[in-house]
């Protein structure tokens, strides 16, 4: 009886460590992702503003207030990365 009960124990242990792992490596990759998606958004709008917005003033406010939410976005992200790290640190 004792011997099934390490058994369970293990086995729930090491598919709780293979999920956390999972969770991590999920979280990355939604992070890579994020950064890729504002980066190539930004730096299209960036490339094309005399296209998008050719004389409209309101146009280009939106478009200087986008790209403030952007670069706000990124640091956030990176700032996150950042912050993690030291937790992961502290934990050891």
């Amino acid at each position: 009886m004792k011997n099934d009960e390490q058994n369970s124990r293990k086995e729930y242990l090491n598919e709780r460590e293979l999920l956390i792992k999972t969770e991590n490596e999920m979280s990355k990759s939604f992070d890579r992702a994020m950064i890729t998606l504002s980066a190539g958004a930004l730096a299209s709008s960036i490339t094309f503003i005399d296209k998008l917005v050719a004389s409209i003033i309101a146009g280009r406010v939106y478009l200087i207030l986008s790209w403030i939410g952007f670069v706000v976005a990124l640091l956030s992200i990176l700032i996150s990365f950042l912050l993690s790290q030291s937790a992961f640190r502290k934990q050891r």
